[in-house]
């Protein structure tokens, strides 16, 4: 028992030789800021010299029960959002990280040492092409119907002028939760997303609303997480991507300072909500073919009716919009910007896969206002792993252990 510290196991000292209290404010400061930053923050603070490498393990371990935490019983007032409202939705996207050449997915850095050998020495412009990982961003929240109309709808994509002074409020979601993932592939990413909403809604009194962006395997793996799971799911394309391409589309049949595109966008946007998706793609086919534009030319008008075309099942927004259904994928697109891209692009960082994934977790349990609960968590979580453990071996040493801490920690 010569290695057994009871008093160490009733103070619930860490495994490293920084208090639990410096680490919480190392993580939350690297959730933030740059490592570095976080460094010189703690050493103007508290005088305690931390090197980079240190501030990397420290942000490594605190985020080692991100998984357990979320893991949870559903808290009460989670409960009482998802059985308020009447729709859960479930949102994916990706956004690319810069990543150190040995964190990079095998395919990709094959792609980039292809590419490194064919570039002459000494070339004086950087390639930045084959340098990102692809994180994986979820989330899910809670929301009220919002029922309008395809007009109403579409009035706010059309050119500024024609804008109405007061447009509808839109409910806000409730129960927000978002995570990003380098280190899990998508499939792993989306089966969580659905363990989260089952949790959330085990009856299935909401009716599920998944929200895509047209990644054919994205939308594989949802259809076969919501089956693993036994739900019923109504899948959306979201609007902002489908006008994405109808602008790609209008940039060949406008020039470019044209003030009749921007118009014509907004009335194709309200022909796609009034579900006239297959006329729509019709036309643009036709006038492509009627210009006689090469198959340069006319690239773009393709990609936006093949990409329109083959996503029909999931642009059925008159029936979405009567029934109150979000169509458009914000939540997500935000978190991109200011979960993943405000830490991860910061100015030089290029990212090790275990350094980067910890960082995502700590800054979603910010974001998502969950820190101080998951600190709490995550120091019971280390007394059992640094302490309760060793003890837990050894019948006398245990005995020992509950004698000295008073029986509060035995």
């Amino acid at each position: 028992m010569a290695s057994l510290f009871p008093r160490d196991a009733q103070l619930n000292l860490p495994a490293r030789a920084y208090s639990h209290r410096l680490q919480k404010r190392v993580a939350a400061k690297a959730a933030k800021m740059s490592f570095d930053e976080v460094a010189q923050d703690i050493e103007t603070e508290t005088a305690v010299r931390l090197g980079k490498r240190q501030v990397e393990q420290i942000v490594d371990d605190a985020a080692q029960d991100f998984d357990a935490f979320y893991a949870q019983p559903c808290s009460p007032a989670l409960q009482q959002y998802a059985q308020a409202k009447p729709i859960q939705v479930l949102t994916f996207d990706g956004k690319g990280v810069v990543m150190r050449h040995e964190a990079l997915r095998e395919a990709t850095r094959k792609k980039a040492e292809a590419r490194a050998q064919r570039m002459p020495r000494g070339c004086a412009r950087k390639e930045k092409s084959h340098r990102k990982r692809m994180a994986t961003v979820a989330g899910i929240y809670h929301i009220d119907r919002h029922l309008r109309s395809p007009h109403t709808v579409a009035q706010q994509f059309a050119p500024l002028r024609l804008v109405p002074s007061n447009p509808p409020r839109a409910p806000k979601p409730v129960g927000k939760k978002l995570w990003a993932s380098l280190q899990k592939p998508m499939k792993t990413v989306i089966e969580t997303a659905f363990a989260e909403g089952r949790r959330r809604d085990p009856a299935q009194q909401a009716e599920w609303v998944v929200l895509v962006d047209g990644d054919p395997t994205q939308i594989a793996y949802i259809k076969k997480a919501a089956k693993a799971h036994g739900v019923s799911v109504v899948m959306i394309l979201d609007i902002i991507h489908a006008l994405e391409y109808l602008w790609k589309a209008a940039k060949v049949r406008f020039a470019p300072d044209d003030p009749q595109a921007a118009p014509w966008v907004a009335e194709q946007i309200e022909r796609l909500l009034h579900g006239q998706v297959r006329p729509m793609v019709r036309s643009l086919r036709r006038w492509a073919t009627v210009q006689g534009l090469s198959p340069k030319q006319r690239e773009p008008i393709d990609q936006c009716t093949t990409y329109l075309a083959n996503h029909v099942p999931y642009l059925n927004y008159p029936d979405y919009l009567a029934k109150g259904y979000p169509i458009a994928t914000g939540v997500i697109e935000g978190a991109c910007r200011y979960l993943v891209k405000d830490r991860m692009e910061i100015t030089g960082a290029r990212w090790g896969l275990e350094g980067g994934e910890a960082v995502l977790k700590l800054r979603a349990l910010v974001i998502n206002g969950d820190f101080d609960a998951y600190w709490a968590f995550h120091e019971t979580q280390e007394y059992q792993r640094n302490h309760q453990a060793k003890f837990a071996e050894m019948p006398m040493a245990r005995a020992h252990l509950k004698l000295v801490s008073g029986g509060k920690n035995g």
